[in-house]
């Protein structure tokens, strides 16, 4: 896990550095708060699960290892709704 937790930091890190980020509070938390959802369903898990909204307009998300989860804001603006944002992130 420790190994796994570290990859997905790491990760996180570059991305936050290299990839258009959307900071609009609002959205994000959205985001977050739709994750936070899913994770609580999981149990007790080894890590923080860290959710991210990339100011792209494809339809997209991705997971990287130790819980981080990005999804593209054109993914975000055009799902019809919450439950179907949640079955990607969920995904």
């Amino acid at each position: 896990m420790a190994e796994e937790k570290k990859l997905g930091e790491e990760f996180r890190d570059e991305a936050l550095a290299h990839l258009p980020m959307v900071h609009d509070h609002e959205l994000t938390m959205y985001l977050r708060r739709l994750g936070d959802r899913l994770v609580a369903t999981l149990g007790k898990q080894p890590f923080d699960y860290e959710f991210f909204v990339v100011n792209q307009n494809d339809i997209n998300a991705f997971a990287v290892p130790g819980g981080k989860l990005f999804a593209n804001a054109g993914l975000i603006a055009r799902v019809d709704s919450e439950d179907a944002l949640a079955g990607v992130v969920g995904h």
